[in-house]
């Protein structure tokens, strides 16, 4: 279902694509996601998360209505496990991106792209299943962080106390500037 095929042919018919397919169904995407828990202890890896669902919509039409360049215009939601790079904590992130391209052959390409991006590819067939990947790739953040301070560990309420622990290691610059200004 998810096969490369000729753009045209899959315009042609006006093939409507609608899935669910699972995190490991999209090999790249696993090891980035897998990359990204292995800073945890094992015991903190959430169980399951390959298995998490990646809800897929489709479809695929000309541009303006006529032969001359296909288009893909889809939506792709998933929720994939990260690790806060604020806390450290593990948690789900939600991807819900939107596509909307242009599939031309080699040579061929419209005067106008209103809100289509162009989708290069080198043979004469597209594989939806590595388009839907890039875009989930490309809709995960560079740095995971909790939605919300309230679920994120590392977040200090305005009454945090110094307990005298706290390691300042500057503290005592100030003061030798001060010696030194006064000695001038």
């Amino acid at each position: 279902m998810l096969q490369p095929v000729p753009p045209a042919e899959l315009a042609n018919s006006g093939q409507v694509i609608e899935t669910t397919g699972r995190i490991e169904d999209f090999e790249r995407l696993v090891g980035i996601v897998d990359a990204d828990l292995s800073a945890l202890p094992a015991e903190r890896i959430p169980q399951q998360w390959r298995q998490a669902a990646v809800d897929i919509t489709l479809r695929f039409g000309w541009i303006d209505a006529r032969p001359g360049v296909p288009t893909l215009e889809g939506r792709v939601t998933a929720r994939v496990a990260a690790v806060c790079q604020r806390c450290l904590a593990p948690f789900e992130i939600a991807l819900d991106t939107a596509m909307k391209l242009l599939l031309p052959q080699s040579g061929t390409m419209p005067a106008e792209c209103d809100g289509y991006e162009i989708w290069e590819f080198d043979e004469n067939t597209v594989s939806p299943a590595d388009i839907v990947e890039e875009a989930l790739i490309m809709a995960m953040p560079l740095s995971a962080l909790h939605a919300s301070s309230d679920d994120c560990k590392a977040v200090f309420d305005d009454g945090h106390v110094d307990d005298g622990k706290t390691v300042r290691p500057f503290e005592d610059l100030r003061s030798l500037m001060a010696n030194d200004d006064r000695k001038n």
